[in-house]
């Protein structure tokens, strides 16, 4: 009813039906609504925004239950936001639009979301701290680096605090990713990244709390991690651990 009656106030009652569903496996280019959207289709762009309006009401009715349930009593909220990596790279941003962040062609989905939590005075939490483009497939055209920069950049330009968190595990049974926790260190301490100078993030959610870190293995890693977190200088170079996942 409620697309129904978008399309109707914009004069095109024919766009009130959604888009079929797609194979979840399929690429972009194979899925017509997606290579539409990709093309600046009207009407993909006008369902896209449509749905991404809907996840927008969605968060703002609740931040407002929030607001009323904890204000005043000192309790800091923040809205959690996927990072949606994937496809990320293809002009379509099709695994984005999915999820009702609108970030394809002239679309503002993190803008409008920074709106969001400027308005209810709420910080923003990110993940994919610790993400490489190098992990993931080319085919899959990921980037956890170019989104969390985008992010980062659209964050500070409306003062919204941003806090951060892994994706994915850095301690396994079989070692630690140094190279992980370095990248959370220099992500959270901000600092010029691609010509643009970013603030620190606000804080930081370390996930997740696995026995392999209380081994005694990963001290060494993990001392050098909390002493890069609070800021302080990193060990001399022969005494670093190697950037490897050891």
């Amino acid at each position: 009813a409620a697309l129904a009656a978008a399309a109707a106030a914009r004069g095109r009652a024919e766009w009130a039906e959604a888009p079929r569903g797609h194979d979840p496996n399929c690429t972009p280019e194979s899925a017509h609504f997606f290579a539409e959207c990709a093309r600046g289709c009207e009407r993909g762009q006008f369902f896209v925004q449509w749905y991404a309006d809907q996840l927008w009401q969605h968060g703002d009715r609740v931040l407002g239950e929030a607001k009323r349930a904890l204000g005043g009593s000192g309790v800091v909220t923040t809205m959690k936001v996927a990072g949606i990596h994937w496809w990320w790279r293809h002009r379509s941003h099709a695994a984005e639009i999915t999820s009702g962040y609108n970030n394809a062609g002239a679309g503002e989905g993190y803008a409008d979301l920074c709106r969001l939590c400027q308005k209810h005075g709420v910080m923003m939490a990110f993940t994919c701290a610790e993400m490489s483009d190098l992990q993931h497939p080319p085919k899959a055209s990921c980037s956890p680096e170019g989104l969390l920069q985008q992010v980062r950049q659209v964050a500070a330009s409306f003062g919204v605090p941003l806090s951060g968190e892994n994706a994915l595990p850095v301690v396994y049974p079989t070692g630690v990713d140094r190279c992980a926790l370095q990248r959370i260190v220099s992500n959270v301490w901000g600092g010029s990244k691609g010509g643009v100078t970013l603030p620190p993030m606000a804080g930081f959610t370390f996930l997740r709390l696995v026995p392999e870190m209380l081994a005694p293995s990963p001290h060494s890693s993990w001392h050098e991690f909390m002493r890069g977190m609070r800021g302080q200088p990193a060990a001399e170079e022969g005494q670093r651990a190697p950037c490897v996942a050891a």
